[in-house]
Order: C-alpha cells, then sequence, then structure tokens
C-alpha cells in the first residue's frame, strides 16, 4: 500500500458503494508502504471503518485463499507497469477493475474480463464495483473471460505460444 497504488480511492468510493450494496466488503492486501494511517483517517472520516479490513501482505496459499473469497478485484494505481496481481486475480476467475494507467490497461479487454476506470476517478471506481456487485451474471461472464485472458495472454504457455507466432510471422516475410 502506497501513493501510486492508491488503495485510498476505494475507501472514498465505499460511502457510494455502500449505499447501493450494502454487503460490500474492501480487503486491502500487501505491505504498508506509508498509506495505512491515511486511509484508516479517512475511512473514519467516512464513517466506513467497518466496511474495509487491512490483512497486509498475503503469500502462497493465505493469497490463493484471498483470491477465491473475493468477488472481484480491484487495482486504482496511478502507475504500474506490469502489474502481476491482476494477472494471479484472473487467473483466480476474478473480474478486475483497474485504471487506465499503462499496464493494468493493456492488460484487460474492458467490458469483457474486467472494466477500466480512469485513474483518480472516485465516482468511476465506485459505479464499477456496483455494477459487477449487482450483476451476478456480469460478473460471472466476466470471470469466465478473465481466466481465459489469464491463460491466453499472462500464463508461461501463453506467452510462449504468443512469442513462437512472433517468430514465425517475423520468418514468413523473408
Amino acid at each position: 500500500m502506497n501513493e501510486s497504488k492508491r488503495q485510498d480511492l476505494l475507501i472514498e468510493a465505499l460511502p457510494e458503494i455502500i449505499k447501493e450494496v450494502p454487503e460490500a466488503y474492501v480487503v486491502l492486501v500487501g505491505p504498508d508502504g506509508g498509506l495505512l494511517k491515511r486511509i484508516e483517517e479517512k475511512a473514519q472520516q467516512l464513517n466506513v471503518k467497518d466496511y474495509y479490513t487491512f490483512i497486509g501482505p498475503l503469500i502462497g496459499l493465505e493469497k490463493h485463499k484471498a483470491f477465491d473469497s473475493a468477488s472481484l478485484f480491484a487495482l486504482v494505481s496511478d502507475k504500474d507497469a506490469y502489474p502481476l496481481v491482476i494477472a494471479e486475480a484472473m487467473a483466480h476467475h476474478l473480474p478486475v477493475i483497474a485504471t487506465d494507467a499503462r499496464g493494468p490497461k493493456d492488460m484487460i479487454h474492458n467490458g469483457i474480463d474486467g472494466l477500466i476506470v480512469k485513474k483518480r476517478s472516485v465516482s468511476e471506481i465506485s459505479n464499477a464495483i456496483i455494477s459487477l456487485l449487482k450483476n451476478d451474471t456480469l460478473r460471472k461472464k466476466m470471470s469466465i473471460n478473465a481466466r481465459l485472458n489469464a491463460e491466453n495472454n499472462h500464463s508461461q504457455t501463453g506467452v510462449v505460444d504468443q512469442m513462437e507466432k512472433i517468430y514465425y510471422d517475423l520468418l514468413n516475410k523473408n
């Protein structure tokens, strides 16, 4: 949790989310890079401290269990070159909400396996989360597509297949 990851925006989006989906709950995962105190203050100010928890970094089985218990995954970073966590979330059948920052936006097919929102737009973040939490059919469809995206574009086999295609295309041009 640090300034560029912008988890504070998820807390700012919570009042609107809770209004529409009262059972919504945000789980913040990762090491505290100095943002936790500000998040706690913001949650207190917005009266949403009972709708989120910070559990710190997770590895191994704990990380897989966290993904498996989630309904969706949100990464609202200002910048993130290649956030592996998006591929991990999609591999766990989670639709992803991410910003239009380079990296995240290049990994997601907007409206197919996740939703792209404008950087720092609390209203777009809350609307995207609400739309997926309120629409089981859409969320399930995106979940299936997210897993396919992870397998085809972010797995070892998928990346090797893509590289082979590039090499064959280059060889055939000569």
